[in-house]
């Protein structure tokens, strides 16, 4: 009996219950708040609890970034905006689900988006 398919199946599924936990360690800490920089930001931050904050760091540009959905039945909403350089949106998990943040980068909040940031975020 050949094992390799044995643990090739093993492994993935393990890399399958972990891939929430290996996007988290992917931010940095600031007390007790992940911070998820521009650039390196992940496709989801999973395994946050009701409660958590977490910080979306974005750089500082001429137009400005407008957030334009958080989850619909508002598992994840915007705790605070600090304006600097960095622009930083603080979330808090509020109530188990999942759903995607997104924030534009656009002149006006009329004005067709330049740039646009989602990212998928799942409170357990």
């Amino acid at each position: 009996m050949n094992v390799l398919p044995v643990v090739g199946f093993g492994l993935l599924f393990l890399y399958v219950a972990k891939g929430n936990k290996i996007e988290k360690q992917k931010a940095l800490k600031e007390g007790d708040r992940s911070v998820y920089r521009y650039g390196t930001l992940p496709d989801i931050i999973g395994d946050l609890m009701v409660g958590e904050t977490f910080i979306i760091e974005l750089p500082r540009v001429v137009e400005q970034w407008l957030l334009k959905a958080t989850p619909p039945n508002n598992e994840v909403v915007l705790h605070e905006k600090v304006d600097g350089n960095p622009e930083r949106f603080i979330f808090k998990a509020k109530k188990k689900g999942k759903g995607a943040v997104v924030i534009h980068r656009a002149a006006s909040a009329e004005s067709e988006p330049i740039e646009v940031v989602e990212v998928n975020v799942e409170v357990v």
